[in-house]
């Protein structure tokens, strides 16, 4: 049950997170609006994103694949920072790092059937759904 809880907060706040450095970030895709020119808004697609997480924190058991697409959020912000970095040559931001690495561990350790979190090949039968019942 307290680790439901901490699972459901952790949730909260990466998509609270998300949802405000989303917003933030509003500013200087205006100033350089390159989203745009490809049809898109990132900082809508952020908002979005961390709505949906903040969402389904209320029932992470259930929104088992928005605990997912965290954990490789998480694991793709720390790649990206690790990259940019790296092949750019600037030094590197350790705050996306750091929360990155923590979120996608805290998601993994306290769901609490973590042998779900990774998808199995099994093919459903005849009119079975996946679907929670």
């Amino acid at each position: 049950m307290l680790r439901e809880r901490f699972l459901s907060a952790v949730m909260l706040l990466m998509g609270i997170l998300l949802v405000v450095g989303s917003t933030a970030s509003t500013f200087a895709t205006s100033i350089f609006p390159f989203d745009k020119y490809l049809g898109i808004n990132a900082s809508v697609a952020g908002v979005a994103f961390g709505t949906g997480i903040a969402i389904a924190s209320f029932d992470p058991d259930a929104n088992l694949s928005w605990i997912r697409i965290g954990i490789i959020y998480a694991g793709l912000l720390v790649a990206y920072e690790l990259a940019f970095g790296y092949f750019v040559g600037t030094a590197y931001n350790w705050g996306p790092i750091v929360l990155g690495v923590a979120f996608a561990v805290a998601l993994g350790f306290l769901h609490p059937k973590g042998t779900e979190l990774m998808p199995t090949a099994r093919v459903m039968a005849a009119g079975e759904t996946s679907w929670r019942h």
